[in-house]
């Protein structure tokens, strides 16, 4: 399927006399990604795999990195922080202990 959707989408793009065929279907794929597309769709739409897609037009689509850009943007509540050093200074007192014996 995927092998005929990318023959039709040659014809039509050599029939119509905009340019070579590769190159809408370039810019068929940035548009798609770019609109937030769903890339399984895109991919079958394009007549390319969904790792294709993915690895050349991947970083067009806006949630491309959104979960990065979350977790560097986000700040710790007082809660999670105070529980993040409570549990360090634990750790650290059980090994000093340990350490002497007890």
């Amino acid at each position: 399927m995927a092998g005929n959707a990318a023959h039709m989408f040659a014809i039509v793009a050599t029939k119509s006399g905009r340019g070579a065929p590769w190159t809408q279907r370039q810019t068929a794929a940035t548009w798609l990604m770019q609109r937030g597309t769903d890339p399984w769709q895109a991919a079958g739409y394009l007549g390319m795999s969904h790792d294709v897609l993915l690895n050349t037009y991947g970083y067009h689509h806006p949630d491309y990195l959104s979960d990065a850009i979350d977790k560097i943007t986000s700040r710790e509540t007082n809660a999670e922080r105070n529980e993040i050093v409570s549990e360090a200074v634990s750790v650290a007192v059980r090994k000093f202990l340990g350490s002497r014996g007890r």
